[in-house]
């Protein structure tokens, strides 16, 4: 049994990755095969041994995740439609103006008076004889 642990560790060198990563990982695996004890591994990580746990947890669980049965081939790529983007599109405008609507009407409630006394300004405008880009140039008489 003892060419079976090294089996292991030497497939580890074989890993594209760091090197110090790598010495890790040997470390971890030598513990858990029985090469090292926690104490050990924890003087040549320079770990606490709580740290030590955590690590190994990590080494563990991530292990397991890569194992867990994935969909075969690529994921699928959704791309949106024209129709659906010129919706989304729609959505957002009328979500923009719903809240701008929202907004006056909350403005509307908290300030009724004000608003209601106070011409709007393109009222005071026309009122005085409309704005200078409304207002007609005179009629002049036809001279003869």
């Amino acid at each position: 049994m003892s060419g079976r642990p090294r089996l292991l560790l030497e497939q580890i060198d074989l890993l594209v990755g760091d090197e110090d990563q790598k010495r890790r990982l040997k470390v971890i695996f030598s513990v858990l095969l029985g090469d090292l004890s926690v104490g050990e591994a924890c003087e040549r990580l320079s770990l606490g041994e709580s740290r030590y746990y955590v690590l190994r947890q990590q080494v563990l669980e991530g292990a397991l995740r890569s194992l867990s049965p994935q969909p075969a081939g690529r994921p699928r790529v959704v791309r949106e439609t024209p129709d659906v983007a010129a919706l989304r599109e729609t959505q957002s405008e009328l979500e923009r103006e719903l809240y701008q609507l929202r907004v006056r009407e909350e403005l509307f409630l908290a300030l009724p008076r004000v608003l209601r006394e106070r011409p709007m300004p393109s009222a005071v405008a026309d009122e005085k004889g409309g704005s200078r880009a409304k207002r007609a140039a005179p009629v002049r008489g036809k001279r003869s």
